[in-house]
């Protein structure tokens, strides 16, 4: 039963996603908007309606709260880790060249 919701979740997440980029693409020739505004905002819907399907399925696989935000955590501090180490090799390099 969970892989059928997943499937519907998935179909429905291709579906609309599809839908908005059309609805986009005519609003924006309609009203003569700029490209680069069009591929922006394409992006950004993109990725809003990408996060309410990961968040569609967390639900229907019966993930709680605690257990997404305990990921989403834990990844962070990863990235942030890199970054700044990422970082810190720059300086160093910036440092020693000058």
């Amino acid at each position: 039963m969970k892989i059928l919701s997943i499937i519907v979740c998935l179909v429905v997440y291709l579906f609309l996603s599809r839908a908005a980029l059309a609805a986009f693409r005519r609003f924006g020739q309609g009203k003569q908007v700029t490209e680069v505004r069009l591929k922006y905002l394409e992006k950004t819907v993109g990725i809003a309606m990408f996060a309410v399907f990961v968040f569609a399925v967390c639900l229907v696989l019966g993930l709680g709260y605690g257990e997404v935000s305990l990921f989403l955590s834990s990844a962070f501090a990863v990235v942030g880790v890199a970054l700044f180490a990422q970082w810190s090799i720059l300086s160093n390099i910036t440092a020693s060249m000058v």
